[in-house]
This record gives C-alpha cells, sequence and structure tokens, in this order.
C-alpha cells in the first residue's frame, strides 16, 4: 500500500519517506495510521489515475509511446517484405548478390547490385514502405538498412532453420521413418550427402518424404557416412531407434552385407530393415543384359555412333531436323538405362527418315572419312537383324521405363511394387516363349516399308574338329540363321534380364516374406485362422528387439479378424489407412495401423535423393561455387520445401530473428 506514496513522495512520513520503518513490532501500527492518512488517499488517487491514463493511452508520454509502436511496425513491414524476397529467390533457386554489393549504385553501370537488391528498389517503387526506407538509407538519416549480405545470410537461416523444425516436428510426432541416403560431387568436388526422412503422415493419411539437407563429406566409407548419419539425427532430436527403413543405391559401401552403411545401422537397430534402391536396380539388370553377348554392345554402339554423327556439327544436326520431323535422335544414358528407350523409340519408329538424312549428309559434305561414316552406319541400320534388335529392345527397355518411372514416386510402396515386380517376371516369361514370334512380325513391316531384306544374313559357323569317328556332328550346323539368332541373342538377353530379377530384389522379397501377408487385406479372407495366427506371430517375433516390440501378435490377429469382415474398399495398404484415419478407427485397430505404417514408410527408391541432387547444380553452379556449406544447405531446404517455407508465419520469423541477436532496432 506504500507503494504509490514511495512514487509520488511523501517526505513527511515515515512509510513514504528514505529512512523506512525499524520497528517491526508496531509495523501493522503504522500502516494503519498511514493509510487514514489524507496524503495517503491523495497518493492512491494519482496512482489509479495514473494506471487509468497509460491504459487509455492519454499520458504525457503517449505521443512518445505511440511513436515507438509507429517505429516498431515500421520496421516489422520492413522484414516482412525482405523475407518474402528472401523466400522467392530461394524458391525459384536465384542468386541473391552481383558484383556491386551498394544499394546506392549507379543505376546506368552495367554492374548488377544482385537480385535481392534489385528486387527491393523493384518493390520499393510501388510501396511506400520500402520506398520511404530506401530514401532514408540515401539521405543517410539512418545506417542500419538490414538488406546487407550479412543480413541476407541471416534471414535464410532463419528460415531454412524455421522450415527444418517444422518438418522434424511431423517426424517426431509421427515417431516412425525411414532414412534415405545418396552422395554426388557438387562443382567444388566436395562430397555431398543428401539426407531424406520419409514417413507416413496421420494428419493427412499420406505418405511424406521430407529434405533435411546437405552434409559435406570428407570420406564416403561406410563408417565414416553412419557416423554422419547418427550424429545429424542426434542434432535433430530424432531417435534412431524408431527407424524403420533405408534406402540407398547399390554401392558396395551402402549395401554391404558385413560392412556396409545399412549393416552398420542394423546393429544399432535390427528393425532398420534395408532396400536398395529399385531404379538403380532396374538400371544394373538392363546393363547386365546390354553386356551380355557381343551382339547387344553393338547394337547400343551403333545407336551412339548415329547419334554422335548428327550431333558433331550445327549444319549435320540441321539436315537431321530437315527430315526427322518428330523424335528427335537421343545420346544413350550412362546412369539411367532405361531412358534408353527414347534413343531406340527415335530410330524404329523414323527409321525410313533418317536413312534419307544419312544419304543427304553423304551428298551434301566433301569430307570422305564423314561419308564413309555415313555409308557404314546406313548399311548396319538396314540390315534384319538391327531391325529385329530394334523391336526386342524396345519392348524389353518400355516395360522396365514404365515400372522404374512409376517407382520413383514418392508414394510408391512396397505391396504394389512387388505386383508391378511379378507381373514383369510373369510378362517376361510369357515373351520368351512368345515374344521373338511377335518380334518377327513387327520387324517384317518396319523392314517391308524401307524395303529391307527380311533374311537373317547367314554367318560362316566354326566347325569342331572331330577326334574320333564316333563323334556326332556339331548339333549347331543343324540350325539356321534365325534359330541361331534366336538362341544366341535373344534367349541371351531375355535369359540374363531373367536371372538378375531375383539377386537385384532379393531384399524386396525378403521383406514381402515378412510383411506380404499385409500387402492385401481382403485376401484374408481366404487362409485359415491358424494359418494367419501363425503370420502375425511370426511378424511380432520379426519385430522383437529384446523385450520391446511394436506389436503384439495376437492382438493383430483379433483386429484382422474384425476388420476383414467390415472393410469392403481398395485392397492396397494406403487405402486401408485412410479408412482407419478418416473414420476414426485407430484406437479400434491400432495394430494394424502400426503395421501399415511401418510398411508404407519402407523406401522403394532413392529418387527423392536424386532429385535433391538437381537442385544442388542449379543451386551451386561455377559461378556461385564459393558459398559456405551452411548457406548451400539452407538454400537447398528452401528450394526443395518450398511448400512448407510459404506456410512460415512471419511474425514468429521476425520475433526469433529479434532475439537471436541484440539489435539496435525494436521489431
Amino acid at each position: 500500500m506504500s507503494f504509490p506514496c514511495r512514487i509520488f513522495g511523501l517526505e513527511n512520513t515515515k512509510i513514504g519517506s528514505s529512512e523506512g520503518v525499524c520497528d517491526w513490532k508496531h509495523l501493522g501500527d503504522y500502516l494503519k495510521s498511514h493509510e487514514s492518512t489524507r496524503q495517503h488517499k491523495d497518493c492512491m488517487l494519482k496512482w489509479i489515475n495514473l494506471e487509468n491514463g497509460l491504459k487509455s493511452c492519454s499520458t504525457i508520454d503517449s505521443l512518445a509511446q505511440s511513436q515507438i509502436e509507429q517505429e516498431r511496425q515500421r520496421w516489422r513491414d520492413i522484414l516482412e517484405r525482405l523475407l518474402a524476397i528472401v523466400n522467392f529467390l530461394a524458391s525459384h533457386n536465384l542468386a541473391f548478390r552481383g558484383h556491386r554489393e551498394k544499394l546506392t549504385s549507379d543505376s546506368n553501370s552495367s554492374e548488377t547490385s544482385g537480385n535481392f537488391i534489385d528486387l527491393v528498389k523493384l518493390i520499393a517503387r510501388f510501396d511506400p514502405v520500402l520506398r520511404l526506407h530506401l530514401k532514408q538509407v540515401k539521405d543517410k538519416t539512418i545506417n542500419d538498412h538490414y538488406i546487407g549480405k550479412n543480413i541476407q545470410n541471416e534471414l535464410i537461416q532463419l528460415m531454412a532453420s524455421h522450415v527444418k523444425t517444422q518438418i522434424v516436428e511431423k517426424i517426431i510426432n509421427n515417431k516412425y521413418y525411414s532414412i534415405i541416403l545418396d552422395c554426388t560431387r557438387d562443382v567444388s568436388r566436395v562430397e555431398q550427402l543428401s539426407i531424406i526422412i520419409r514417413f507416413f503422415n496421420t494428419n493427412t493419411a499420406e505418405i511424406e518424404e521430407h529434405f533435411i539437407g546437405f552434409l559435406a563429406v570428407e570420406k564416403t566409407t561406410a563408417e565414416s557416412l553412419t557416423n554422419y548419419i547418427i550424429t545429424e539425427l542426434e542434432q535433430l532430436g530424432i531417435s534412431l531407434q524408431n527407424c524403420r527403413g533405408q534406402g540407398y543405391d547399390n554401392g558396395a559401401n551402402m549395401r554391404g552385407e558385413k560392412s556396409g552403411v545399412q549393416k552398420r545401422i542394423l546393429e544399432i537397430n535390427p528393425l532398420a530393415y534395408f532396400l536398395p534402391c529399385g531404379s538403380h536396380s532396374w538400371n544394373l539388370i538392363l546393363g547386365d543384359a546390354a553386356s551380355s553377348c557381343v551382339q547387344a554392345k553393338s547394337f547400343f554402339g551403333l545407336l551412339q555412333r548415329l547419334y554422335t554423327l548428327f550431333a558433331g556439327s550445327s549444319q549435320r544436326w540441321a539436315i537431321l531436323n530437315a527430315h526427322v520431323k518428330s523424335l528427335s535422335l537421343k545420346p544413350l544414358s550412362e546412369t539411367r538405362w532405361e531412358c534408353r528407350v527414347a534413343s531406340v523409340k527415335a530410330v524404329k519408329y523414323q527409321l525410313s527418315d533418317i536413312c534419307d538424312a544419312l544419304k543427304n549428309l553423304a551428298e551434301n559434305t566433301t569430307d570422305c572419312q564423314l561419308v564413309s561414316e555415313c555409308h557404314s552406319i546406313e548399311k548396319e541400320i538396314t540390315t534384319y537383324e538391327f531391325v529385329v534388335s530394334l523391336v526386342i529392345w524396345y519392348d524389353i527397355l518400355t516395360k522396365i521405363n514404365v515400372i522404374s518411372k512409376m517407382w520413383q514416386s514418392e508414394n510408391m510402396h512396397l505391396d504394389v511394387a512387388i505386383q508391378h515386380l511379378d507381373a514383369f517376371t510373369n510378362w517376361l516369361d510369357n515373351y520368351r516363349e512368345n515374344g521373338f514370334e511377335s518380334s518377327l512380325v513387327t520387324a517384317r513391316d518396319i523392314a517391308e516399308e524401307n524395303d529391307i531384306d527380311r533374311q537373317f544374313k547367314e554367318v560362316r559357323r566354326r566347325r569342331n574338329k572331330r577326334h574320333f569317328d564316333y563323334e556326332g556332328e556339331d548339333e549347331a550346323h543343324k540350325l539356321n540363321s534365325e534359330e541361331i539368332f534366336k538362341i544366341n541373342y535373344f534367349y541371351v538377353i531375355v535369359d540374363n534380364v531373367r536371372a538378375s530379377c531375383h539377386p537385384r530384389f532379393e531384399a524386396l522379397k525378403h521383406h514381402e516374406s515378412i510383411f506380404g501377408f499385409m500387402y492385401n487385406i481382403k485376401r484374408l479372407k481366404e487362409i485359415s485362422d491358424s494359418e494367419l495366427l501363425k503370420q502375425c506371430t511370426d511378424l511380432q517375433i520379426s519385430m522383437t528387439v529384446g523385450d520391446s516390440c511394436d506389436i503384439d501378435g495376437h492382438e493383430l490377429y483379433e483386429e484382422l479378424n474384425m476388420f476383414i469382415r467390415v472393410y469392403e474398399g481398395e485392397d492396397d495398404i494406403i487405402s486401408v489407412l485412410k479408412y482407419i484415419i478418416e473414420k476414426k478407427l485407430t484406437e479400434v485397430y491400432p495394430t494394424i495401423e502400426i503395421v501399415l505404417r511401418i510398411i508404407a514408410t519402407t523406401p522403394v527408391t532413392v529418387a527423392s535423393a536424386e532429385r535433391s541432387f538437381s537442385r544442388l547444380n542449379i543451386i551451386k553452379t561455377y559461378l556461385r561455387n564459393s558459398m559456405t556449406q551452411d548457406r548451400l544447405s539452407a538454400l537447398a531446404i528452401l528450394s526443395i520445401e518450398n511448400d512448407v517455407a510459404h506456410s512460415l508465419d512471419y511474425c514468429a520469423l521476425i520475433k526469433d530473428f529479434s532475439l537471436r541477436k541484440s539489435r539496435k532496432h525494436q521489431f
């Protein structure tokens, strides 16, 4: 009660004086006596009037307070616009700085001041807030303009930090996740490790894959990469024990069964099942098939020679374009074999036009070597063997290309991938039996259109010397040219593809042996109760580590028995999960939801990591190769996760910005 008296300085009382009261025994009497005085009541009245004045902004300093609030709001408006510019440049992978970093640089100068400052100037032409701000900077009435390179870096790091925080929160809330890793060298020859986290979002009932950042790694050994990922997860606050899947390429340091990254992670968490990249496995299968015989190597070598011939100069390419109107020739991809279907398709459907282009090129050049090359290629591509090879490879590459493209979607999950793999192997078995005859039918039509002799070339057959009279005659000499081509070329390619599918997708089949009965819920009606109980208990055993287990087998059995009687939707696991979540049945079928979320979380390919490398090549170019690793990773996060970046709350960003350092201005 004496506080108002102290504020308004009643020095003539013991309570209000600076000396105070030392007689604690009689303090109550002093207070009671003081509260009844007129001076105390006057001070209380002044205090109440002051309090009401402060609330109604009618005090003597209200104008100053209003000016402070206006200044604070002005700086908030400025920062909101600067954050929007940072977001725009980062999401479009544009450079921030230019050759001259001066806000007052000459507009007639050929040296640019950078996209960031130029955008500030552009917006200032239509926005009064930035227009006033730039005027004050040019007039030197303020020194802190918050547009310099250091503030740019701070804003980039701030926004990337908030994006990463939102992603990490979603990962932790949904518990189970998978890690996807891949490495590449940037333009500065620094090995960049891309980290992708995949999980099933129970709020949206969708699979999500989010980019966490790039890490510069000095060594790409399995031990080094494992330490990098463990350290990064610890810094993010993500528990490695909740990891349920690993997705890497087929490199020995990643998939090694004894000391690879996947093995080292499994030693820490045995439930982090590893699946090699499916698209990369398809590439390896096709690479093995293309190297399985001399004729296959020669076929793709001829396609590359044909492209190289016309791509050698702009005049040659103009001649090609004059004859080939729809599909342009494509070079052979060294890393994506399934994409070679574009090279084969262009030749298959435009063989006649390409031959005309070769003849035209030979007639309009004086280069003897070029003429010889044109005649040589034309002679080779107009053989019946080449036409049949076009049809065979087009059939195989088209099938694999379609599957590989579908697998690269982040929404792809294991049950659908297994269906695609089984369908392909069935198609390949049927193609081995009937594909050669159907290929000959298509090849004869193409040969007839291009006046190509529809006969296989007779080749000289080497005879094996008979050492004894009782040795039989070599059976190969009894076969005609067509049968020899079928055995030595068609069967070799198809059998090589079929044989490579088993070891390349062994991990996929192993995962199916554990979780496969859950891939199709409706099919569970066809099996007996004892078999279903056995599979549920086996799954519990597979998911048990020590004393902990994600599920209880008997509870899963009981839930499945109830669920299959009422569910009438689609068979795939995503449809089942959406049904459970949308109908709010997670408390009724919690074990089913957990199992299906773990299956959905497991990655099929590492395509998301590969896509992050495309952004890396755009962000860090030979003109921008000196940026720091933190800036590179932050820009990549804002670019790749632009949907999250656009949803950021600028007020929260500004508040965090003001708290990170002691600022000269209040925000």
